[in-house]
């Protein structure tokens, strides 16, 4: 695993169209305002409207060919938000095995992948994360946070 590099960020890739990831570019593109975005999603039947910096690949992040149309060997970090359409178990198993092609193709890219099961935490470290974010946990943190305001 390896720290995080602000002086070379400047392609990312961004596996998951949804809100996260909207939000996510938003915020990188106003902090880096030369970035370059990536975004690769099974669900886009036609690309979305939005900032022309940014590219949508239509497939399958499991799969090399998808990924290498992103140029995955010029990428900087990628950032792999879980498929909430389907099942925790299904999502994460999806995730870490986009992880681990993700890293086959480009070893040193950095990496954060968001997870539901906790189950998972330790597979998505063995896969090569560099981080792992655990929603629930985010999730539960925040609302004892709230409550203790009260």
């Amino acid at each position: 695993m390896q720290n995080f590099n602000h002086t070379k960020f400047n392609n990312i890739l961004i596996i998951g169209w949804n809100e996260r990831s909207k939000n996510l570019i938003e915020v990188l593109t106003k902090i880096y305002p030369a970035l370059k975005v990536m975004v690769i999603d099974q669900s886009f039947e036609e690309e979305p409207e939005y900032s022309s910096r940014i590219q949508f690949i239509s497939g399958n992040s499991m799969h090399d060919k998808i990924l290498k149309k992103s140029n995955i060997h010029h990428i900087n970090a990628v950032f792999i938000t879980a498929d909430r359409r389907s099942s925790e178990a299904t999502s994460d198993s999806k995730s870490i095995i986009s992880l681990l092609a993700i890293k086959s193709l480009n070893p040193s890219v950095y990496t954060v992948i968001e997870i539901l099961s906790n189950t998972q935490i330790l597979n998505a470290k063995r896969a090569g994360a560099d981080k792992v974010i655990y929603t629930s946990e985010i999730f539960a943190n925040s609302v004892i946070s709230k409550i203790r305001r009260l």
